[in-house]
């Protein structure tokens, strides 16, 4: 099953429609999958809200659960841009395998360990942001593009480096 999919149950929940008739402006801004066997059939969908805050409800086979707002932690003011799921032309199980594919061809020495996949919006593209885990301590993340399903951007980053902090600072020396 898909994101569309997946969403549709969602959406006709009593406890996502109770929320919803007082949360009317806020849109989806995310959808979040850990791809191992653990979390197999969870899929987080989080909705923006005006006073900059996120909703996330849980879906757990058909089970709904609502965590309730969080503050989010960003550089500007900026709203978070609605994920248009109707743009989607490209499965979440055809991109996973497109990365699997690049990682198979270019970083195959770094074993996958974790595949974590984000659904959203990032400068003005909807994109799946997967990132792999791997046994060599790094991060590999792939950034395809929702409606062509070509390859935006790919990075591989040591665990390690970004864990390294500036001094009495507390910043990490990493940017992603």
């Amino acid at each position: 099953m898909q994101v569309k999919d997946k969403l549709a149950l969602l959406e006709k929940d009593k406890l996502f429609l109770g929320w919803r008739k007082d949360n009317h402006n806020s849109h989806l801004a995310h959808v979040f999958r850990m791809l191992d066997e653990a979390n197999k059939n969870i899929w987080q969908f989080g909705y923006y809200n005006e006073d900059d805050t996120i909703t996330t409800f849980i879906l757990d086979n058909d089970e709904v659960k609502e965590i309730p707002e969080q503050k989010i932690f960003k550089k500007d003011k900026h709203k978070l841009p609605e994920l248009e799921v109707s743009k989607i032309k490209v499965s979440l199980d055809d991109a996973v395998a497109k990365a699997t594919e690049l990682h198979g061809e270019k970083y195959k020495q770094h074993p996958i360990m974790k595949t974590i996949v984000i659904l959203q919006t990032i400068e003005k593209k909807q994109l799946y942001n997967i990132t792999f885990v791997t046994e060599t301590f790094h991060t590999l993340n792939v950034r395809i593009d929702c409606v062509t399903g070509k390859v935006v951007k790919e990075k591989l980053a040591s665990l390690m480096e970004m864990a390294k902090f500036e001094k009495g600072t507390g910043k990490s020396d990493y940017i992603g």
